[in-house]
């Protein structure tokens, strides 16, 4: 009988590089993409994922899904994009399907870009990765909803949430009131 670790229908995942420059003030991390960016080598190329419709309109700006808007978008805003993890092993794109994970050096990351000021996690599973592989950070962070169709809230309420985050490092897009009343305010 083989005790290996890896089945034959299971195989490495290797992430992507990050999409990041020397002005870069936001880090969106997730945990690692799925099959469908990895194919195109590009990240949230799935689209059934609402990241790029969750960015654009939280970003106050109308959705254009060609590649030429989605890096003007994040150039715009000074977002990059990475992973937590480097590379996994895994059957499928789910996050649950994952085993013998390896982290990517953030700590290396943002010493080289010293104008990160927030770290975004847009799931629960990037954010249990960080806790497990990194034990602390100088740099602000905050976990926000996933863009995956898998939760249920819907796209502009999950823009409405990543826009207060986002603001919280990129003044172009403060200004908005950071808490609103539900009615009337009390007198």
């Amino acid at each position: 009988m083989n005790n290996t670790f890896e089945s034959p229908l299971q195989e490495r995942i290797q992430g992507l590089p990050p999409a990041i420059d020397k002005h870069s003030a936001v880090l969106i991390l997730g945990t690692l993409p799925g099959q469908m960016s990895l194919t195109h080598g590009k990240y949230y190329a799935d689209p059934s994922n609402k990241f790029w419709d969750i960015l654009f309109i939280a970003c106050g700006e109308e959705i254009d899904k060609s590649d030429q808007a989605k890096e003007a978008l994040l150039k715009k805003y000074n977002i990059a994009l990475w992973d937590i993890l480097d590379s996994a092993v895994r059957e499928t794109s789910s996050d649950k399907d994952l085993m013998d994970e390896k982290p990517n050096d953030l700590p290396h990351l943002l010493e080289d870009y010293p104008s990160i000021k927030l770290l975004l996690f847009h799931s629960n599973s990037a954010y249990k990765y960080f806790k497990r592989f990194f034990k602390n950070t100088a740099v602000p962070y905050i976990c926000i909803s996933s863009p995956s169709g898998q939760n249920r809230k819907g796209t502009e309420e999950k823009a409405t949430e990543w826009r207060t985050a986002l603001s919280c490092a990129i003044p172009k897009l403060q200004g908005k009131s950071r808490l609103s009343w539900k009615e009337h305010p009390p007198l």
